[in-house]
């Protein structure tokens, strides 16, 4: 796989953090969905730094596998920002009916806030 320009990866982070941010203020909009683009809006931007770093990463959607590159790779990740890896289950189980865990509306600010934080910190690493 090619891995991209890294600053295409950060546009289409924040192309999903737009997207989930609209959803947040529509009450029709499913909080499972704005928690899905949330979560890959965090993953490109992970995924971002890491191509912008010239660090291979597996095809995974796991955002602690890709957080353990970064701590591995030094990149002086902040450990507020640890959080992230908790929203790895909306990548996939949330796109479906069935999903096990209601996604509240708490869990849909809290995962747009994060969003919002790792972009800024990817946009360290990727210059425009």
């Amino acid at each position: 796989m090619n891995p991209g320009d890294p600053q295409d990866w950060l546009t289409q982070a924040e192309g999903d953090l737009h997207y989930a941010r609209l959803g947040q203020h529509d009450a029709s909009a499913l909080p499972n969905l704005i928690a899905f683009h949330a979560q890959q809006a965090i993953e490109k931007a992970l995924k971002g730094v890491l191509v912008a770093q010239q660090l291979e990463f597996p095809k995974t959607h796991d955002l602690e596998v890709l957080l353990l590159l970064i701590r591995d790779a030094e990149l002086n990740w902040p450990p507020e920002l640890d959080k992230a890896k908790e929203f790895t289950p909306f990548a996939v189980q949330s796109r479906y009916p069935g999903f096990d865990d209601p996604i509240t509306q708490t869990d849909v600010a809290e995962a747009i806030a994060i969003a919002e934080q790792v972009i800024k910190w990817a946009n360290r690493f990727i210059s425009k």
